[in-house]
């Protein structure tokens, strides 16, 4: 399994928790892909961007664990959706649900990714999400179809569960009816202690995280995963060590529940 660190801002760095061995069983190749050269990518990204974010990514599979920088680069989950070809659900564990409408034309940004692939991933059958602030659910129109000024959401809102327990009851328990899942995993879900970020951020801890993690794993087929909230305004202080740590972590949980998950 491969494990993909974009440099994208250059937060990863100040960071080594990628540049040792993983010791866990099915452990993981490293691969580091630098885009810090390329222009239009922070928080939006625009068509030529992305373009060239496709060529850098080409040859790397979706099938293991992409590390995107901070919340400002999480859009890139999309590209790796693309890769996707068969009936899968995205897991969604984030602060924010990332189904805005761009602020203008059909730009892709990190605020709006999840609504864009809801609209174009042909292969995307449900998003079930976790760690979202409950008033920014009801802003975007998750809950009830209408945002809070009025609007009519304008993506399948019947297509979002607030919740990952319809992954059990819809997925069952049998190797047979695991349900195909792709997991993008923002740190700004979790609290200070286990993660600093440049983004607002939630009270999820490590250990409810990872009980999230190990019933997908449990029930599910991880066909992928992401993890972003970095900090890049403290590339070496107090937070790049939190960070390091947690993203230790993450990835050795991640690369054991994909494997327990198979």
């Amino acid at each position: 399994m491969e494990l993909t660190v974009m440099h994208m801002s250059g937060a990863y760095l100040a960071q080594d928790f990628y540049r040792e061995p993983f010791g866990c069983p099915g452990g993981a190749e490293s691969r580091e892909i630098d885009c810090r050269d390329i222009e239009g990518t922070r928080s939006y990204c625009d068509d030529r961007a992305k373009e060239r974010l496709r060529e850098r990514i080409a040859d790397a599979p979706f099938s293991g664990i992409h590390f995107l920088d901070s919340g400002n680069y999480h859009y890139l989950s999309l590209l790796w959706l693309e890769k996707i070809t068969e009936p899968f659900s995205l897991v969604l564990v984030d602060h924010h649900p990332d189904m805005q409408r761009p602020a203008f034309g059909d730009i892709t940004s990190c605020g709006g990714w999840v609504r864009e692939a809801l609209l174009t991933h042909p292969c995307l059958e449900r998003v079930y999400v976790a760690g979202v602030e409950p008033e920014l659910l009801e802003q975007e129109g998750i809950l009830t179809g209408v945002t809070v000024s009025g609007e009519k959401a304008d993506f399948p809102v019947e297509r979002v569960h607030v919740g990952l327990s319809g992954l059990w009851e819809r997925g069952g328990s049998g190797e047979e009816h695991r349900r195909p899942v792709y997991l993008s995993i923002d740190k700004d879900a979790l609290r200070r202690q286990d993660a600093r970020c440049d983004w607002d951020q939630g009270e999820m801890s490590m250990e409810e995280l990872f009980g999230l993690l190990d019933q997908i794993a449990g029930h599910c087929r991880i066909l992928g995963a992401d993890v972003c909230g970095e900090n890049p305004d403290d590339e070496s202080g107090e937070d790049a060590e939190v960070n390091n740590r947690t993203n230790r972590r993450l990835a050795e949980k991640l690369l054991d529940c994909m494997s327990a998950s198979w």
